[in-house]
């Protein structure tokens, strides 16, 4: 019997290693690094501040570079939230994954390793956490082009 248990064993620790997949673990980096990048430019952001009002600039040109930087600020923010939320789907996602193996391994049932290779370990990603991931995306993509143009606003007043 002890035979059985650990091949019952590691058929589900060999799903659980696939479950896992690559374009998970490829995700969870790309989403980690963009998340690194857009709290470290928040993080200048804040430190350096927006315009403290230059005198030599015209009043428009002030008005311009403030609400250019509060928008830039703004679309960091999303950024970071939705990167954060996409970083946490990984975590729920390997929470639910080894929930589901840790109630095949308390089985007793003999048919276990067919029910395993059915992929009955698969777990559903959620909409709000996809919705989450192209946010995440898209925000970045927005942030850079808020630093690009406010970049660009400070090089001509």
């Amino acid at each position: 019997m002890g035979e059985l248990e650990w091949k019952k064993k590691q058929v589900i620790l060999e799903q659980y290693a696939e479950s896992l997949d690559d374009l998970q673990v490829w995700k969870y980096r790309v989403s980690s690094t963009l998340l690194v990048a857009s709290a470290t430019v928040f993080s200048v952001l804040l430190m350096l501040g927006g315009n403290k009002g230059d005198i030599s600039l015209c009043p428009f040109c002030i008005h311009i570079q403030k609400i250019s930087y509060l928008l830039l600020t703004c679309a960091n923010l999303l950024c970071i939230l939705f990167l954060t939320a996409t970083l946490y789907e990984t975590v729920e996602l390997n929470k639910r994954i080894c929930n589901t193996l840790r109630g095949k391994l308390e089985q007793r049932d003999p048919l276990l390793t067919t029910a395993v290779g059915a992929g009955l370990t698969k777990v559903s990603r959620r909409k709000f956490f996809v919705f989450c991931e192209k946010a995440s995306y898209v925000s970045f993509l927005i942030f850079v082009a808020f630093l690009l143009v406010n970049s660009f606003l400070k090089a001509l007043c």
